[in-house]
């Protein structure tokens, strides 16, 4: 009885075991052999997911700053100003007209009209600020990024019709004051500062 036992655990459970093995072994490559088609689709559909570039959302700019395409722009009149070294673009629809002073240019949709709908007038001299970063304690301001510059933009509120900018380059301060005629402008002139840049 005790050999019959002996003989059971070395030679046939292991043999019972094999069976077993080699069952399993047949019923997966069974399995695998029929689903071999929607095993690789679901890997190639796992693969285009990984390679599949999401395009990542753009930075959010900083404080008040709006960020424009460059093909918004592509076909805009250019303001270049050789003495105080800046320029910036305008949209064709407006018409630069003379003012009587040289540091202020006075835009207007209608080149016949008696009144202008955008004023930008600028103030360029030595304050001895040399960082942005030291006038951030203005009273309504912030800090923001026009193209590589850092500047400064002045509002008193939603409902103004009058905005300041101000930029540190090359040891001046450059203060701009920009005023229109109406709200809706407003837009027009966030796209005109985003093009500002030194030409020196």
């Amino acid at each position: 009885m005790q050999k019959a036992r002996l003989a059971t655990r070395r030679g046939y459970l292991p043999a019972a075991a094999i069976i077993i093995l080699a069952a399993i072994t047949l019923a997966v490559a069974f399995v695998i052999y029929f689903n071999r088609d929607l095993i690789l689709k679901t890997k190639k559909d796992q693969q285009a997911q990984q390679t599949t570039v999401t395009p990542s959302p753009k930075p959010s700019p900083a404080s008040d700053e709006t960020v424009y395409t460059d093909e918004g722009t592509a076909n805009w009149k250019t303001y270049r100003n050789e003495e105080h070294g800046f320029e910036f673009n305008y949209p064709e629809k407006y018409f630069s007209h003379p003012s009587d002073s040289k540091d202020v240019l006075l835009l207007k949709s209608d080149k016949d009209a008696q009144t202008w709908d955008i004023r930008i007038s600028w103030y360029v001299w030595n304050s001895g600020v040399k960082s942005i970063n030291e006038l951030t304690n203005l009273k309504n301001s912030a800090l923001f990024k026009i193209g590589s510059e850092d500047a400064l933009k002045l509002s008193t509120g939603k409902e103004s019709k009058q905005v300041g900018y101000i930029f540190i380059h090359n040891g001046k301060e450059y203060d701009f004051e920009v005023n229109t005629v109406s709200l809706k402008i407003m837009d027009d002139i966030d796209q005109i500062i985003s093009t500002f840049q030194f030409t020196d």
